[in-house]
């Protein structure tokens, strides 16, 4: 009785241990990963309709590096400088802002950027899970697109909506 004690007190302990370790590295379920790359995306969303009108000069930023460097004499960006590079890596998800292929030049940005009168964004999973993952993209809509088989979404957006 002892070591059956002894033995499940350790496997308990070994499940913490394994558990924290995966939250140290960022790991969490599918299901909290994609609810997290939707949050990116609506922020990318946001952050472009605040660059448009503001620092954009009318235009949407070309990259996520646009939106994350604030312009001269303004205290911070539109997106947190975690999410300046193009791709991003976050929470399982490869996070990336596209020119939309139609898209057309509008200006430059305060910074001296190219701006354009379209983009979308995408995330995609980065590894395969017995579980399988969703993609998405949104646009300058703000609309949310997924697609099941973690293939992001492409201009033109149709079919599935997150809600």
């Amino acid at each position: 009785m002892k070591r059956g004690a002894v033995a499940a007190a350790i496997a308990a302990i070994a499940v913490l241990v394994v558990w924290q370790a995966r939250l140290q590295r960022g790991e969490r379920s599918s299901r909290g990963a994609s609810a997290s790359a939707i949050r990116v995306l609506r922020a990318i969303a946001k952050a472009q309709s605040e660059y448009t009108t503001s620092t954009g000069n009318g235009g949407y930023a070309g990259s996520l590096a646009a939106l994350a460097t604030p312009c001269s004499g303004v205290a911070t960006a539109l997106l947190p400088s975690d999410l300046g590079l193009d791709p991003t890596v976050k929470f399982g998800y490869e996070i990336r802002l596209h020119v939309k292929p139609s898209a057309k030049q509008v200006s430059v940005d305060c910074n001296g950027e190219a701006t354009y009168d379209g983009f979308y964004a995408t995330a995609a999973p980065t590894s395969v899970t017995k579980e399988k993952q969703p993609a998405f993209a949104t646009d300058e809509t703000g609309t949310v697109w997924f697609d099941a088989n973690g293939i992001p979404p492409a201009p033109p957006f149709g079919g599935s909506v997150v809600r």
